[in-house]
């Protein structure tokens, strides 16, 4: 579920999400196949000028304790530059995970990478253009 508001030059944006997944994966496999995960997105922007918006992310994951992985906890800062009016977005942002990233949390195509031992935080800049037909 997702709410999101503007007013001004500011806009928020709210979102819970839950996820059941029940799959047999077999004794062999030595995972259980029924986890529960919560996760939250709250994020806030402004619009500085017409090309030009700053915003500002926290997102945060419950794992199923069964998955025996790090819950996440994540710190987001960017800016989008408008192009041609809404025609075409780049985005450039920094975002810091304040524990280590595990097998759980990383997606490829985030940005995020799997830490493997025990480090503390992982730090990722990305950009991404987007282009409305």
């Amino acid at each position: 579920t997702d709410v999101t508001a503007k007013f001004g030059g500011f806009n928020v944006f709210g979102a819970y999400h839950f996820s059941h997944t029940d799959v047999n994966m077999g004794p062999a496999a030595g995972v259980p196949g029924n986890w529960r995960n919560h996760g939250i997105v709250a994020q806030g922007g402004f619009q500085i000028t017409d090309e030009f918006e700053v915003f500002g992310r926290y997102e945060h994951i419950w794992f199923d304790s069964d998955l025996n992985a790090n819950d996440l906890s994540i710190l987001t800062g960017g800016v989008n530059y408008f192009i041609s009016g809404h025609q075409a977005k780049l985005t450039a942002d920094i975002g810091y995970a304040f524990k280590e990233m595990d097998v759980a949390g990383v997606a490829g195509q985030t940005g995020w990478r799997n830490d493997g031992g025990s480090d503390d935080g992982q730090i990722v800049i990305r950009t991404q253009l987007q282009l409305l037909f």
